[in-house]
């Protein structure tokens, strides 16, 4: 069975067979080599891995500051499903008209120009990047602990 059959987005846990919280090594034993690697430094002193897979269009990202665990999870293929929806192709006025069977649609949250524009729901820690506006990606990151600095890594079983 390929691993990425199942392109289901489930918010705090992961996308088909991936899960958030998973490491490196077990991430390249699912997917292989990935397209490109980049190591990156921020300015509070955290620093990030970055595991791109063209192929599968997916962006995977483990952060120091979480002991290198698989952080965020974004995709950009057209089959992705969340909730029973498509979602990465969907125009901006299907995205905030769309209810995603009961979920509700993302919230708007920032307007970066000609870069894009953010949709968020907050409550499942997920978003939906816009480029001129259709849905280009969705980026799916852990819950977190009550005082939000603490993920909340998904149970293997689930």
């Amino acid at each position: 069975m390929d691993i990425m059959d199942s392109q289901i987005i489930k918010p705090g846990i992961g996308l088909g067979f991936i899960r958030l919280g998973s490491t490196e090594q077990v991430v390249r034993s699912l997917l292989g080599q990935p397209t490109s690697v980049q190591n990156s430094s921020y300015p509070d002193g955290d620093s990030s891995l970055d595991l791109e897979y063209d192929d599968l269009m997916l962006s995977l990202v483990f952060y120091e500051s979480d002991s290198f665990r698989l952080s965020t999870i974004t995709t950009s293929d057209e089959k992705s499903v969340f909730n029973g929806i498509n979602i990465v192709g969907m125009s901006e006025s299907q995205l905030v008209q769309c209810d995603f069977n009961g979920i509700g649609p993302p919230q708007f949250d920032d307007d970066f120009e000609e870069l894009g524009k953010d949709y968020c729901w907050d409550s499942l820690n997920m978003s939906c990047w816009l480029t001129n506006s259709i849905v280009t990606s969705v980026t799916i990151m852990p819950n977190f602990d009550e005082t939000g600095d603490i993920p909340l890594w998904p149970n293997d079983q689930l």
